[in-house]
């Protein structure tokens, strides 16, 4: 295997590159026992070969320069070697300014799979507007989703600009796609204030909150029974992130980011960001979350919900996916 990395080693023609290489391979987070650890080492080698030919110094490995040369996808399937990044040159990695830098690329390719449409730059307009407003700024997973909604309305009317919209046209699209009147609502607000169309959302009457109160409570009895039963640690801590998001009307995305410091423990359980929203965790969630989520974590930033990657917490993608094997278990 020292022979197998020499041979790889040698492809690098930076000095630097080459020890970062061979520390890696030499890292104790790596399994040396793995059988494909052949086929492995040529991955990893293939990684640092980009990092040789896109970087000419430690420092420039940084977080928005390793987004730009390997991308989300890459960067993920790469856990180990971002893990190994941040902890030897010391790379300060913020999972919201990753996701950020995702839904900005998001953004840009959905702008350019329509840019031959007579209206593209009127939506061009619609998102700059988004991203420039006053006030709080919009994040950018929100600015990406009112333009999915904009661009697909504008797409399914087959109108050349945004002032030929008409109402039939936009509850054909409602009907279609019930779930994107709120993503709408900023662009029809934008039409009404910049151009005079005047267009009306009427949302689908929604739910008693009596029957929507007893979903809930349905919903909470079961994923606590899950929990209660649960071997598997990944599916158990996407289980707590359902349940957690569930009872506190807190999205998950929020839970996911939580640390050792967002928590505080006493007698009666436990206190979520004790300084902002002070979530009181108590009874039989207080005990099922001291059982799966350790009072000391390991790793940058001391997640509560590490994922594979130390320096970033679970995704919701993993959660999700956890949670739907959960669900088909039940109903089996």
């Amino acid at each position: 295997m020292r022979r197998r990395v020499r041979l790889n080693v040698e492809l690098l023609e930076q000095t630097w590159v080459r020890s970062l290489f061979e520390a890696f391979c030499a890292w104790e987070e790596l399994r040396k026992e793995a059988g494909n650890m052949t086929a492995r080492i040529d991955r990893y080698a293939v990684f640092f070969a980009e990092i040789d030919r896109h970087c000419m110094a430690p420092g420039e490995v940084t977080q928005s320069h390793l987004f730009n040369i390997f991308g989300a996808e890459r960067l993920r399937r790469g856990f180990l070697i971002v893990s190994f990044l941040c902890e030897r040159l010391e790379i300060e990695w913020d999972a919201g300014a990753l996701e950020d830098m995702i839904e900005t690329k998001r953004i840009r390719l959905q702008a350019q799979s329509w840019q031959d449409r007579p209206w593209a730059l009127d939506l061009q307009r619609f998102v700059e507007e988004l991203q420039h407003r006053k006030g709080p700024s919009l994040k950018r997973k929100t600015i990406r989703m009112y333009q999915t909604a904009a661009g697909g309305l504008l797409e399914t009317s087959g109108v050349n600009s945004p002032g030929e919209l008409t109402q039939a046209g936009l509850q054909r699209y409602l009907k279609r796609h019930p779930g994107q009147a709120a993503n709408l609502s900023a662009f029809v607000r934008y039409l009404r204030e910049g151009s005079g169309v005047l267009l009306d959302l009427r949302y689908k009457p929604q739910a008693s909150l009596l029957k929507k109160d007893r979903k809930l409570v349905e919903h909470v009895q079961a994923m606590v029974k899950q929990l209660e039963a649960e071997t598997n640690e990944l599916r158990a801590k996407a289980l707590l992130v359902g349940l957690l998001a569930a009872l506190y009307r807190v999205p998950a995305k929020e839970i996911l980011t939580l640390t050792e410091n967002d928590v505080l423990e006493d007698s009666e359980g436990f206190l979520l960001w004790p300084k902002n929203y002070e979530l009181r965790v108590e009874g039989r969630l207080a005990k099922l979350l001291k059982r799966w989520v350790p009072s000391s974590t390991e790793g940058v930033n001391g997640f509560l919900f590490k994922g594979r990657n130390k320096v970033q917490p679970l995704t919701q993608d993993a959660v999700r996916h956890h949670l739907s094997i959960s669900s088909k278990e039940v109903t089996d």
